[in-house]
């Protein structure tokens, strides 16, 4: 559990009522290749999904048979906007591989060349996150955080589809809830 409830609290010292996020029924540990998405998601954000999966040397054949497994989010906003609180392990050269797929006319609810300098700052010692660890559907030493920046590119890409918002992010590096919690007040406006 990351800051979440901190940041929760914060956000209704200010009158911003925020939610614990729960999962999606869209967002799954099948990624784009889930029925439910394969139907409602756009041919285009699909086919941005599959090029940045494999760019992250993703195997297709193990994200489709998987088992579905719903994935969450951090926090809902008062209007549904989902929401998301990266901290240091998003920051990644396997982050930074994802964002290099986004084209200049996919909006995306947050600063694309913002994180890309966050992830110059802080990508030496992210890599130090999650080095030895493999997983499912990117089977290679530091497959976990391929599959973060997989995951964080689907949750990008199909939340506008699936809820009418773009998804927000808010960097938390610094892991404090007050900037966080005024950050998010920010975007939602």
């Amino acid at each position: 559990m990351g800051i979440e409830y901190d940041v929760i609290n914060q956000a209704r010292s200010t009158g911003l009522r925020l939610q614990m996020g729960a999962p999606q029924p869209w967002l799954t540990t099948r990624g784009h290749l889930d029925p439910l998405v394969q139907r409602e998601a756009s041919a285009d954000v699909l086919d941005l999904l599959d090029v940045i999966h494999r760019a992250l040397r993703g195997d297709a054949h193990a994200l489709a048979h998987q088992q579905a497994r719903p994935l969450a989010v951090d926090l809902v906003g008062p209007n549904g906007e989902l929401i998301e609180l990266d901290e240091l392990q998003h920051f990644t050269g396997e982050r930074r591989t994802s964002l290099g797929w986004y084209p200049l006319r996919v909006t995306v609810g947050f600063s694309v060349e913002q994180y890309r300098s966050l992830i110059e700052l802080w990508r030496a010692r992210a890599q130090s996150v999650f080095t030895r660890q493999w997983s499912a559907g990117f089977d290679f030493q530091g497959g976990r955080r391929a599959q973060r920046a997989y995951f964080d590119a689907v949750r990008d890409l199909l939340a506008p589809t699936f809820t009418g918002h773009e998804l927000v992010r808010i960097p938390v590096v610094d892991r404090d809830p007050r900037a966080a919690a005024a950050a998010v007040r920010r975007r939602l406006g």
